[in-house]
């Protein structure tokens, strides 16, 4: 684990804003229970609009679930590698 310095511009719970040094724009922090939970609504509406004859809602909503899962699989293989226990249920839907 490399170790950082970061500014931290807000530390309002759910909400931080942090700069990292090598990133000329600073980051709202997302915690990893509410980045599940973001990616499991993208998936549901996913699954919503999945019949929809609206071929742009149905990519959209496809793009928007593909980015925020590809990002949990990421904050999950760092916190399985760093040893460290995940902060909701790894279960996973398959309807």
């Amino acid at each position: 684990m490399k170790s950082i310095t970061v500014e931290s511009l807000s530390d309002a719970s759910n909400y931080a804003v942090i700069k990292l040094p090598e990133r000329r724009f600073p980051a709202l922090l997302i915690q990893g229970d509410s980045l599940k939970s973001l990616a499991d609504l993208a998936s549901e509406l996913q699954r919503m609009v999945k019949d929809s004859p609206d071929d742009e809602l149905r990519a959209t909503a496809e793009e928007i679930a593909e980015s925020l899962n590809s990002r949990v699989e990421h904050y999950e293989s760092v916190m399985a590698k760093e040893h460290m226990p995940l902060p909701y249920s790894s279960f996973k839907r398959t309807t």
